[in-house]
């Protein structure tokens, strides 16, 4: 079943460099994790995917699937979104990486609002995981053309 309702007020016009201060000093740690994973769906609509949802308590905490068509195949992406006080490990990236397999998916994207440990690098440069700490979060945001909410 395909979403892409329920952010379009996360959808600004334009898009690029002129919306990149929109994100300076928004603190996305302060989100809520509804929130949060709202916002990072309305970043895969604005970068071209169609959404998927998984069934709750999906494995390794998997949120949806992000499909991105092409002429010849497309791309499906799980992503799991966790708050900057979760704990994340060398095992949950592994998890993740499971997890995309199990969805029949290309990728997988781990994505926080915080940072990720050497371990949790490490884990996802051996696996097809890709971490978006906060910094690449906001700047995939505004390359989008994605604004600020108006209330974290």
């Amino acid at each position: 079943m395909s979403d892409d309702g329920g952010f379009r007020s996360f959808l600004g016009g334009g898009g690029g460099a002129s919306d990149a201060g929109a994100w300076e000093g928004v603190d996305l740690e302060a989100y809520e994790i509804d929130d949060l994973e709202r916002l990072v769906r309305a970043l895969y609509v604005a970068e071209g995917c169609t959404i998927e949802r998984t069934p709750p308590n999906s494995e390794a905490g998997v949120e949806y699937v992000a499909v991105r068509s092409k002429l010849i195949g497309s791309t499906r992406t799980v992503v799991a979104v966790k708050r900057a006080d979760s704990s994340v490990s060398a095992g949950t990236v592994q998890q993740l990486d499971r997890a995309r397999g199990l969805h029949g998916a290309d990728r997988a994207a781990l994505v926080r609002p915080g940072t990720f440990d050497e371990r949790a690098a490490a884990a996802a440069n051996a696996s097809k995981v890709e971490l978006v700490d906060g910094a690449t979060l906001k700047g995939r945001l505004a390359a989008a053309g994605v604004t600020p909410d108006s209330s974290p």
